[in-house]
């Protein structure tokens, strides 16, 4: 195994969307702890270490990387409206609020 780090970045970044672009450069995996960790099998050749880099250091504020991020807590905020919209949707329909519960849990 062949590991890459770099220092974090000072703002939220998509992870899955870095794997999905860093696979196609033969990453195997990534790993975010107070670092950024890239995963290789075997070491990559400079040119592929290069873009590596290259690309993680382009990743700004304004790429999508990070402007696609959301933490935790908004992705249970999110999760809870959508079931409070579905929930409204359905009394709207005729639905007694036990059925609804009933649906949504």
């Amino acid at each position: 195994m062949f590991c890459m780090r770099f220092e974090w970045k000072p703002f939220g970044v998509n992870l899955d969307k870095v794997l999905a672009h860093l696979r196609t450069l033969g990453a195997d995996g990534i790993q975010a702890h107070r670092v950024m960790e890239i995963w290789f099998a075997s070491e990559p050749s400079e040119e592929v270490k290069e873009k590596v880099k290259a690309y993680w250091e382009s990743i700004d504020p304004a790429s999508a990387e990070a402007t696609e991020y959301k933490s935790a807590a908004q992705k249970l905020e999110e999760a809870r409206l959508a079931k409070e919209s579905a929930m409204a949707k359905l009394r709207k329909i005729g639905l007694s609020e036990l059925e609804v519960k009933a649906l949504l849990g």
